[in-house]
């Protein structure tokens, strides 16, 4: 083949396909957007449900104080002597621990492994306690070869293990409310619950 005749083919093949030069930009554009979508769909979807999981994480934590504060003042009444006896005590503490079991099992859901974890430790706390009641009850039959134990003495051993975990739960709760805060919130500092009025302190984190 010359060099003309290749000239000329490559001339035939051009003008054949130059309906292709109206269209190409257009094509081009098509393929490019195509090819975003493919890659930012995904992307977008992902992100999508990583926003709305942390939106219920904020709904969680939010809706976690008020609820655990009701676990507390159900404890504040097991330590009032007035017409209670130990079988009601005990009831009522056991619906503390289904409570409990509850707000632990709803923050598995959502919550992060951090803020699942110390709010385990919060929740094991209740389980100990009733542990403590246990053992010191048994205190009381030992040395009586399982006599009749007065009910008030019963009581009082609930009252006491309460009040024996107390600043353990209150320490634990106070962790759990500033991991929320720094965690999902991104507030700094430290707040310190206190022991005379239940009032809140910041205390600034070490420069």
């Amino acid at each position: 083949m010359t060099t003309h005749e290749t000239i000329t083919a490559c001339e035939n093949i051009c003008r054949d396909f130059s309906w292709l030069g109206e269209w190409m930009p257009a094509l081009i554009a098509a393929s490019v957007a195509l090819l975003i979508a493919f890659g930012a769909y995904p992307w977008q979807k992902k992100k999508d449900r990583e926003n709305e999981l942390k939106r219920e994480q904020r709904e969680q934590y939010r809706a976690f104080i008020p609820e655990w504060h009701f676990v507390e003042e159900m404890l504040i009444e097991l330590q009032s002597t007035n017409g209670l006896t130990s079988k009601n005590a005990i009831h009522s503490y056991t619906k503390i621990l289904r409570k409990s079991d509850t707000l632990i099992m709803q923050m598995a859901l959502c919550g992060s492994p951090a803020v699942v974890a110390k709010m385990s430790e919060l929740h094991n706390l209740l389980y100990e306690t009733y542990v403590l009641f246990g053992e010191k009850t048994v205190e009381l039959y030992l040395p009586t070869d399982f006599a009749v134990v007065p009910d008030s003495s019963i009581l009082n051993c609930l009252q006491e293990a309460i009040l024996e975990t107390r600043e353990r739960r209150n320490k634990a709760f106070e962790e759990l409310v500033n991991l929320m805060r720094s965690e999902e919130f991104g507030v700094t500092g430290y707040l310190e619950f206190t022991k005379t009025d239940l009032g809140l302190e910041r205390v600034e984190e070490p420069q």
